[in-house]
């Protein structure tokens, strides 16, 4: 795991090489854009590496991925969804 991290303008500490991008709605405060970091990370700090790739077995690649042991499940509504199943521990 890359150690590398931003310290944006109002403070907030974006990790794993994700930038930082400023809050359309709220002036003066950022958020961390996980996109750009280097690899698969999520969470408020993209501090949350991927573990579990969610894809149907048809699929050759999937952007939906689980963190912290969490299983991936798909919802099923008007749209299919991938969520995670988290332990107990985690959200």
């Amino acid at each position: 795991m890359s150690t590398f991290f931003r310290t944006c303008l109002d403070g907030h500490r974006c990790e794993n090489g994700s930038s930082c991008k400023q809050h359309p709605l709220e002036e003066g405060t950022y958020y961390c854009d996980c996109s750009t970091a280097s690899g698969d990370f999520a969470g408020l700090f993209c501090e949350y590496e991927a573990e579990t790739y969610c894809q149907l077995p048809q699929e050759t690649s999937s952007t939906w991925f689980c963190t912290n042991q969490g299983t991936c499940v798909l919802a099923s509504g008007a749209t299919a969804q991938w969520s995670c199943d988290c332990p107990a521990d985690y959200e």
